[in-house]
């Protein structure tokens, strides 16, 4: 009796102490992957690219977030290239789309691979984005492992950013640059909105085998009975209901991963995202700001303190090891990091409300 008592003693110790090990395992599993999550791309920061894409040479249309990405690209060895619609014929030839915002995409694919031996990693960015805080490197931005192309979620709403987003310069995101492009002609002729909504479809289709058919059906429904962008944004949350059910990481983490973590989506408060909107905060900004968006001429224009007092663009001066004197910050926009996460945080619980009636109109958990 005392024997099969002590040995049912031993077996539960046993059962405790594997539990507590295999517990510690998957802690340490997590933990481990979290800090190689943080490691930065190790890569000759010559072969990696931003890029801008322009319907037409406009001049002074975007020159202080220009003159911004350039000093910053001098100063940590980057290429920063922008291309024009209207003028580089060697790789905008085949791109037929009628809307530039598709056919933009078709022009990045054929640059990234006319450019395969020279850059391995390119950012994509809209020509308004600017750089706000030169002492950040876009190694720690790249994407790592298995990743081939990162979107970003925006805060106002639970829209996949069209307008930037970084890839491994390989066949993968080359493909499904060109798939975006082209998905324009299987639109119905009504169709109104641009890129940014439609890429939502095309990456469900994409990396679907067919799996929540009738739910895609459902939502597709939406792109031929448009009367306004409130019907664009219901398709937009639709796409996304599918999104978040295939999710690879469940929604666990601070984004979303498919097709075996090829794509990934940076959810609003990630820490890898490299660039937000800057009037969601009034146009102020924190040190944990990288790039801006919306940094256009004309704003810089009617307020001289837009968000800088002034930019010093000298080659020499963004060269050398004070490059950062050439931003002199308006110190009016300038806070602290908790002051802009609480407003990015009201964006956020209001866009996760409107997300929720969006996706009630869309009927898609009723199909």
């Amino acid at each position: 009796m005392r024997f099969s008592i002590r040995k049912s003693k031993i077996i539960t110790q046993t059962f405790v102490t594997l539990t507590l090990l295999f517990s510690l395992h998957i802690f340490i599993s997590l933990l481990t992957k979290n800090l190689r999550h943080e490691e930065h791309v190790i890569v000759d920061p010559k072969r990696i690219a931003i890029v801008a894409i322009n319907l037409i040479k406009s001049k002074n249309k975007y020159i202080e977030a220009e003159e911004m990405n350039e000093c910053y690209a001098i100063q940590h060895k980057y290429s920063l290239i922008t291309l024009y619609d209207n003028r580089d014929f060697d790789i905008t030839y085949n791109c037929k789309q009628f809307d530039f915002s598709f056919r933009r995409h078709c022009i990045l694919a054929n640059f990234a691979y006319r450019n395969k031996n020279l850059y391995d990693y390119i950012l994509f960015i809209d020509s308004d984005m600017g750089v706000i805080n030169p002492a950040q490197k876009l190694e720690k931005y790249l994407p790592k492992g298995k990743e081939e192309i990162i979107f970003y979620e925006r805060y106002f709403n639970h829209e996949i950013a069209a307008g930037s987003f970084i890839f491994k310069n390989k066949d993968y995101a080359r493909h499904l640059l060109h798939y975006i492009a082209n998905y324009e002609g299987r639109l119905p002729l009504t169709y109104s909105c641009r890129d940014n909504v439609i890429l939502h479809g095309a990456i469900v289709e994409y990396i679907s085998s067919g799996i929540y058919g009738k739910e895609f059906i459902n939502c597709n429904n939406f792109l031929s009975d448009i009367q306004n962008f409130t019907t664009c944004e219901i398709y937009v949350a639709c796409m996304r209901w599918i999104l978040n059910k295939v999710d690879e990481n469940n929604n666990y983490y601070d984004y979303q991963s498919f097709s075996n973590k090829k794509i990934i989506i940076l959810k609003k408060f990630s820490e890898r995202r490299w660039v937000r909107d800057i009037w969601l905060t009034k146009f102020q900004f924190s040190e944990a700001d990288f790039f801006l968006h919306d940094l256009k001429s004309e704003k810089f224009f009617y307020n001289k303190r837009f968000i800088l007092d002034e930019f010093i663009f000298n080659r020499d001066l963004c060269e050398g090891p004070d490059f950062m004197d050439a931003w002199k910050y308006n110190k009016s926009a300038v806070t602290d990091t908790s002051t802009i996460n609480k407003k990015l945080m009201e964006w956020k619980n209001k866009a996760d409300r409107n997300f929720l009636k969006l996706l009630n109109l869309s009927n898609v958990e009723n199909v």
